[in-house]
């Protein structure tokens, strides 16, 4: 005999039911979700044996930054005696003594000063967050560049070469060349696209502007 739809329905929903009333969570397969916070934490999320949720940081070092893996040898040329980029770079005395760098500005979290007894070294503590304070590094910076670019040429770095390095980089055109904001950082991006200051960063800067006596012109 051939079961009608209403049976075979009935049939399916207690089928589901009876599943249901014997289902144990404990039986899912375990899966761990990856957390990247806004500095640098990754953070595992996962249940232990019991199905309780549990947490746990797994990057050992507590990065102020995103770390960057790629390797980046690309270099903005904002004057013949300054430019800017990433610690890939720094690292590369080929690179340096092409462009006659006798100064480094440091702004990397981790990163050491390679070449000490070749180039004089100005280490800016910075971290690449929102919320992190640039403006009050910037007389002591902007004064070692000027004496830098007096004797040689000057390499600014961070970690990427994308939002401290182009941001001191932009506030030192805005101080010392009558630049706006917006023109500053245009030109900057122009020598490397990759240059992007994060959010606080753009904030202060555009804060900065209004502290400096610019040409209307």
């Amino acid at each position: 005999m051939t079961e009608s739809p209403s049976s075979s329905e009935g049939g399916g929903k207690s089928s589901l039911l009876s599943q249901l009333q014997h289902f144990n969570k404990k039986s899912l397969n375990k899966t761990d979700t990856a957390i990247k916070t806004e500095d640098g934490k990754i953070i595992r999320e996962f249940r232990d044996d019991s199905g309780n949720c549990r947490t746990e940081v797994t990057n050992k070092k507590q990065y102020g930054f995103v770390p960057d893996v790629l390797m980046d040898f690309q270099v903005g040329e904002i004057r013949d005696n300054l430019i800017f980029g990433s610690q890939d770079v720094a690292a590369e005395w080929g690179i340096l003594e092409r462009y006659g760098v006798t100064h480094i500005v440091n702004i990397g979290t981790y990163v050491k000063n390679y070449f000490e007894n070749k180039v004089k070294y100005l280490n800016v503590k910075v971290n690449d967050t929102p919320d992190t304070k640039v403006l009050g590094h910037f007389d002591r910076t902007f004064k070692f560049i000027d004496e830098g670019r007096q004797d040689g040429c000057v390499f600014i770095h961070c970690n990427a070469g994308v939002s401290r390095a182009s941001a001191f980089t932009i506030g030192y055109l805005m101080k010392t060349e009558n630049m706006t904001f917006k023109d500053a950082f245009a030109y900057v991006k122009s020598k490397r696209p990759s240059a992007k200051p994060n959010v606080g960063f753009v904030e202060q800067l555009t804060e900065y502007e209004k502290t400096l006596d610019l040409s209307k012109e």
